[in-house]
């Protein structure tokens, strides 16, 4: 099963009220897909995390000029090879960020075609499920402009409480 063809797509939503972290505001959700194709037919698909404020096509750009020529025409079953070759390729100007950011998302990819191919789910060829659930978890709690602070996550908190997070 041999990698014939990988492509990036940019997802954004503008949010209806930015919000701002310690990094600055955010104005919109982003994330990046890779799309990766095999010669005999399966598709893949891994997301890259667009942390902060990091502009998705940044990723997508590492994605696709410094790592898409190092999978094509691989198996996708060279998992740990194509990792230690993505990664080992962009040591020089990218050992975090993006760099990472996009080789996770090939990797992701592969992992989907793998459990493809062989009809199993992906915790079963990473060795085996620790458990059956999560506890899902709310997150939030940041700043809005016009808001008060702390008044209006403490707030957030107590809806998440009483929507049955416990964490």
């Amino acid at each position: 099963m041999i990698i014939t063809d990988l492509k990036t797509h940019v997802l954004a939503a503008p949010l209806e009220q930015p919000f701002s972290f310690s990094q600055g505001w955010v104005h919109q959700r982003t994330a990046m897909l890779v799309e990766i194709h095999t010669d005999d037919g399966l598709v893949g698909w891994g997301e890259c995390i667009n942390h902060g404020l990091q502009p998705p096509q940044v990723a997508q750009a590492m994605v696709e000029h410094a790592l898409k020529p190092l999978v094509i025409g691989r198996s996708i079953f060279d998992r740990e090879v194509l990792w230690e070759t993505m990664y080992n390729h962009t040591r020089p100007y990218g050992q975090k960020g993006a760099a990472l950011f996009g080789i996770a998302a090939i990797d992701i990819a592969l992992w989907d075609l793998a459990g493809k191919a062989l009809g199993q789910p992906i915790h079963r060829l990473m060795g085996g499920a620790f458990r059956n659930e999560i506890r899902p978890y709310a997150t939030g709690f940041y700043r809005r402009e016009g808001g008060k602070y702390p008044e209006e996550v403490v707030e957030e908190a107590l809806r998440h409480q009483a929507n049955g997070y416990r964490a």
